[in-house]
């Protein structure tokens, strides 16, 4: 992208106020204005955030064909951002993948490549990748079971004194049943 190509603050201040009027029409259940407004901010700042956040609105109105018609542009941009993994499209990958209105093999995709690049670059979507992946319940040859994608993240959060992404991780713990003595060890 050239230096021309880039938006101005004005148009990005703009973008957002349009973002910000998108999710009150949501909240108030205004789905044409919602999708107005949010397909103005995309028109004035294709910021990967508002793209996928009108994929989680499509989906959440049941317009699952539109939702994944936006999927495949996220797949496209998936492409240019594998070279690059501190390109913020990289996190708008996981809470893409999050949403859950891609296949299983998409998000694996998608959680694996965060996992593999963005280790050093983002901890909070290297993270996400993790719990994400021990959601699918994916095995590897080193994560023989759920769990282990887990333990890696608790080991990563390790350093971090109150992080909700904890309270995740522990919720992702029971749900593959991982008793209540197995997880008080961890705290140790």
């Amino acid at each position: 992208m050239n230096i021309i190509d880039e938006p101005n603050i004005d148009t990005i201040s703009k973008s957002f106020a349009f973002f910000n009027l998108a999710k009150i029409a949501s909240r108030l259940n205004k789905r044409s204005d919602t999708f107005s407004y949010i397909d103005s901010a995309i028109n004035m700042y294709k910021q990967p955030r508002y793209i996928i956040w009108k994929a989680s609105r499509l989906f959440y109105w049941g317009d699952r064909k539109e939702a994944l018609k936006i999927a495949d542009q996220i797949e496209l941009s998936f492409n240019l951002c594998a070279e690059d993994p501190y390109n913020p499209m990289s996190f708008t990958l996981v809470e893409f993948a999050n949403l859950g209105c891609v296949s299983k093999e998409s998000q694996i995709k998608y959680f694996l490549h965060v996992y593999h690049h963005l280790k050093k670059g983002n901890p909070r979507a290297f993270i996400k990748s993790l719990i994400g992946l021990g959601n699918l319940k994916y095995c590897d040859e080193f994560h023989t079971a759920p769990q282990n994608w887990y333990l890696e993240a608790l080991d990563v959060l390790k350093n971090y004194e109150d992080d909700p992404l904890k309270a995740q991780v522990y919720i992702g713990l029971g749900n593959i049943k991982y008793s209540y003595e197995q997880i008080a060890k961890l705290g140790e």
